[in-house]
């Protein structure tokens, strides 16, 4: 089966000269004629030639002539009937100078469900991808709008928020109670006139 592998969307240095796409081949011997690959854009590139059992095929940009986006980039493998045989994406920005991984172990054949077996690493095209360790990867869909990588607020970040919301209340509600002399009599249990 052949599938999307490796991708380099937002090389160091010139995106012209740095990008790249990798197929993989986990099937036997075979033809690429009628195969293609294209980009959220709906530009296409026709491949051709052989692919031999287990191999990889890396597709410069200068070749191919797909400029690949930085950011929010789609890329899909077409099979010769002009379905979709695999899918990639990111949302947000792409980091530089790494490349979007497929998840050793993983294949093609999730797009139904939108699961993303990709993750972002260290560029090694033409050679198998690094392993990945299994904290962060995870078989639920991406959702979409968020960047790659993003944190969201840790305890301390929200504890710190809910701290300082408590102070500003109960500044808001001392100064209301102090200005008002009724609301002052009312807390304070008194005539504020009797205590003299």
């Amino acid at each position: 089966m052949l599938f999307i592998n490796e991708w380099l969307p937002n090389p160091a240095g010139s995106d012209a000269a740095g990008e790249f796409i990798e197929l993989r081949n986990d099937g036997g011997p075979l033809a690429l004629a009628g195969w293609a690959i294209g980009t959220g854009t709906g530009k296409r590139f026709r491949l051709s030639g052989r692919m031999t059992a287990g191999g990889l095929l890396v597709l410069p940009r200068r070749i191919t002539k797909l400029a690949l986006k930085n950011t929010d980039g789609e890329l899909f493998l077409y099979a010769p009937s002009g379905a979709v045989a695999d899918f990639s994406f990111f949302a947000g920005s792409a980091p530089e100078g790494e490349s979007l991984n497929r998840v050793p172990g993983t294949a093609a054949g999730n797009l139904r469900r939108g699961v993303q077996n990709f993750v972002w690493g260290i560029p090694t095209p033409g050679r198998k991808n690094d392993p990945v360790p299994a904290m962060g990867i995870s078989d639920q869909p991406y959702p979409f709008g968020v960047p790659l990588g993003a944190s969201g607020p840790d305890a301390v970040a929200i504890s710190g928020m809910s701290l300082c919301a408590g102070v500003i209340f109960a500044v808001a509600l001392w100064y209301a109670i102090t200005k008002d002399e009724k609301r002052a009599q009312l807390f304070s249990g008194g005539n504020q006139g009797d205590r003299a």
